[in-house]
Parts: C-alpha cells; structure tokens; sequence
C-alpha cells in the first residue's frame, strides 16, 4: 500500500513539472504575439488618429492634395469701363509747341474674358480715347476732341489665390493705339494695372501705361488712368 501511495505521488510530481516547463516554454512566445497585436492595434488607432485630423500615410499626400485642390473654373465675361487720364511726355518738341503734359483723355473700353481654369484669364478689348484738351499750335497742333485713339488690345488678368481674389485682380495689357484725327500716328501701348471689386460686376480699376507712337518722330508717353469697371459674367 505505502509503495502503490509512492508511485502516485511521484507521477503526480512528474506531471507537474512538466506542465510547469510547458507552461514556461509557451509564455515567452505568447507575450510576444499578444504585444505585437497590442502594437498592430495602437498604430491602426494612430493611423485613423491622423487621417481623422486630416494626415496622410505615405504614398496618398500628393493624390489627396491634387483631388483636393482643383483649378478654379473662370467663366467668360463681358467687360467695360469707363475712365480718365493724363499723360506725360517724356520726349517733348518744343518747336510743335508741346507741353510736358500731353492733354487729359476719356477712356473707354469694351471686352471679353474668354472661360478657363487656373489663376489666369485671358481675354481682348478695344478702346476708345477722344484729347479733351487743345494740343500744340495752330499748324501742327489738335483742338479738344480732334483727336481719338482707337486701341485694340490684348488683356490678361490675375486672380489672387483664397478670398482676396474675389475682390482684388491684377491686370497687364499690350494693344496697339491708332491716332486719328488731322494727322495719324499709330504705335504699341504696354499697361499694368489692378481692377478693386467691391460688388459683384461692379468695381473700380487703376492703370499704368506706357505708349511709344510712331509719326515723323517718336513719341514717348507715360500715363496714368483710372475709372469705374462694370462686368457682366456669362453663365452656361
């Protein structure tokens, strides 16, 4: 009887230091998976953490910033303004009697802003400027509104990126004038200048020009200009 208690008890302790190694030989193995499904779980939470905040993961950024950014779609428009000017001559004839300040003109303008995308709209215009002055002498010189200047003209403008450019664009136009009157002159015309909307369609505008025409000399100008815009924009 105390032999057969014996054999039981030593089994008993034989398994027990087995299930004692076993156990010990396993639990390296499972920690390890359970910390590399905790760090699986903390960087998919990480992850959706920051597209949530609006991040990216690698390789997405440059297509998720592309659909997100799309050109802005400028329909065309129909354009006039109306405004004055003055000019200073920078090459000045005394013996046609020219002052340093040419005479004060009207300005009128007529175009067209053809549709596109992007921060860039092109478009032409054709102006109208009647002298509102007389101008040099009796034999060589003009009466007020004996002279008008007709000027066809290539018109590009810059809208501004965000809010800023729903009311303020940059303009640079390139035309060439036609003088008519008792003696015809043409030449090139070079302006820059800025349009303020302060209503939609409606705005003010200022300009920089400046002009070369071509007749039995040359004739240099430097002018500033300003005035009232009015657009009209044409919807599909």
């Amino acid at each position: 009887m105390f032999s057969t208690d014996c054999r039981v008890l030593a089994a008993f302790a034989v398994t027990t230091s087995l299930a004692a190694s076993l156990s010990l030989s396993l639990a390296p193995g499972a920690a390890h998976a359970q910390a590399t499904e905790e760090t699986a779980t903390v960087r998919g939470d990480e992850e959706h953490a920051s597209r949530s905040r609006g991040g990216y993961s690698w390789g997405e950024e440059g297509d998720q910033q592309a659909a997100a950014t799309p050109l802005a779609h400028r329909f065309s428009r129909l354009y006039a303004s109306l405004g004055a000017g003055f000019s200073t001559r920078i090459i000045q004839y005394l013996e046609l009697g020219q002052e340093r300040f040419a005479p004060p003109y009207l300005q009128l303008r007529l175009g067209y802003f053809f549709e596109g995308d992007g921060m860039f709209q092109h478009g032409v215009t054709l102006g109208v400027a009647p002298a509102l002055a007389p101008d040099g002498t009796v034999m060589f010189g003009q009466d007020a509104f004996g002279q008008w200047t007709l000027c066809p003209s290539y018109m590009a403008r810059l809208w501004l990126d965000g809010d800023l450019g729903n009311w303020l664009q940059l303009t640079g136009r390139v035309g060439v004038p036609l003088a008519l009157g008792e003696f015809f002159s043409w030449g090139i015309d070079v302006g820059l200048g800025a349009i303020v909307e302060f209503l939609t369609g409606l705005g003010i505008y200022v300009e920089a020009d400046f002009s070369m025409f071509f007749a039995a000399d040359i004739h240099p100008l430097f002018s500033l200009e300003g005035g009232i815009v009015v657009e009209y924009e044409v919807l599909p």
